[in-house]
């Protein structure tokens, strides 16, 4: 982040965490989405009109928060079996994608459904087979 501020003054942490994730595949995506259903979206938008230094510690923060739920999740038993049958489903990336990269895309592609958990929209999956 703070090299890309240095080229456009802007603090693009989704970007950077993009950017980050495909040099280092085990770490999660920061996404407005994954903000938003992990609970962190309200914290971020705060920051709006703080100077640099202190958007990047909220920033880091948050992404430490991030980094703690995907930790968490994954050791669970529940997020053990949804990479299980993540993989039982899409065999052709067994060996390809990070457990964190299946966990990204859990958490991402919940953001089209509104008024429910991540917890209850794993447990969607769950129901049809996809996650158990």
């Amino acid at each position: 982040m703070h090299l890309l501020h240095g080229v456009d003054n802007l603090v693009e942490v989704s970007f950077a965490s993009k950017l980050n994730a495909t040099v280092s595949p085990e770490e999660p995506i920061w996404d407005k989405y994954v903000l938003k259903n992990l609970g962190f979206d309200k914290e971020w938008n705060k920051v709006n009109g703080l100077c640099y230094g202190e958007r990047i510690k909220v920033a880091v923060k948050i992404y430490e928060g991030i980094k703690d739920w995907y930790g968490g999740f994954i050791d669970s038993e529940e997020g053990k079996r949804c990479i299980e049958k993540f993989d039982e489903v899409l065999p052709e990336y067994k060996d390809r994608l990070t457990a964190v990269k299946k966990v990204d895309y859990m958490v991402w592609s919940w953001r089209g459904i509104r008024g429910i958990r991540l917890m209850e929209y794993v447990g969607h999956w769950m129901l049809l087979g996809w996650c158990c």
